[in-house]
C-alpha cells in the first residue's frame, strides 16, 4: 500500500492510501512492535483516529467506523451548514469545518459522538471570506483555532490569491472570535 496519510493514538496507528485503510496496534511487550487490527476499503483522504473509532470525512457527512470498517454512527450537517471539508481532533473532541464557513465540534469520549456546542458561522465576521482551510480544537474542547483563505479554492485555484494568512480562535464558552493576521516577512 502506498501511504497517503496516517493518524495515530498512543495505542493505534491508522494508515490510508485513498483506496484502503489499515489499522495497527502498538505492542511493546510482544515480540512484534505492532499487531494488525483490521483493514477496509475507503476512498477518503481525511481520516481521524480516536480511541477505537475511525472518523472518515465523506462528501456530505462524517462516518464513525470500527477498525473493520463497520459504520457505527453518522455525523451530519444541515443544508445551511454546508458540506464538511476539514476534520481534526484532540483529546475527546473532533472539529469539522464546512464549505459554507461553519465550524462544528463534537465530544467523542463517550459511547457515541455528541455535539459539544452549536455550530458557528464565521462568514459574517470576516471580510472577503473565502473558505476555511483547517480547523482544530484544543484538548479540552473549549477553543477552536482555524485558518481561512480570502478566496475560495473551489472558485479560484491560484494560491497567489491568498494575500494574507489569518489565524482565528473561537472561545466556545465566551462565544468570542479573535483574529491574528500574519504578514509575509523577508529576511535578507
Amino acid at each position: 500500500m502506498q501511504v497517503k496519510g496516517f493518524t495515530n493514538t498512543a495505542e493505534n496507528l491508522c494508515l490510508w492510501s485513498g483506496h484502503q485503510v489499515e489499522i495497527y496496534e502498538f505492542s511493546p511487550e510482544s515480540t512484534k512492535p505492532y499487531k494488525f487490527c483490521g483493514t477496509f476499503p475507503e476512498k477518503s483522504d481525511t481520516i481521524h483516529l480516536q480511541e477505537k473509532n475511525i472518523f472518515v470525512l465523506e462528501s456530505h457527512q462524517i462516518q464513525v467506523k470500527s477498525f473493520q470498517g463497520t459504520i457505527k454512527q453518522t455525523l451530519t450537517f444541515n443544508t445551511d451548514e454546508g458540506l464538511p471539508i476539514t476534520l481534526a481532533g484532540a483529546g475527546e473532541y473532533i472539529t469539522a469545518a464546512t464549505d459554507n464557513g461553519f465550524i462544528k465540534i463534537w465530544h467523542v469520549g463517550g459511547r457515541e459522538a455528541k455535539v459539544h456546542a452549536p455550530s458557528k458561522s464565521v462568514t459574517g465576521n470576516i471580510r472577503n471570506f473565502g473558505e476555511i482551510i483547517l480547523a482544530r480544537n484544543n484538548i479540552q474542547g473549549t477553543k477552536i483555532a482555524f485558518t481561512i483563505a480570502k478566496v475560495s479554492f473551489r472558485i479560484f485555484k491560484d494560491s497567489a490569491a491568498i494575500q494574507q494568512t489569518l489565524i482565528l480562535l473561537i472561545d466556545i464558552h465566551l462565544n468570542l472570535l479573535v483574529a491574528h493576521v500574519y504578514r509575509l516577512v523577508y529576511f535578507v
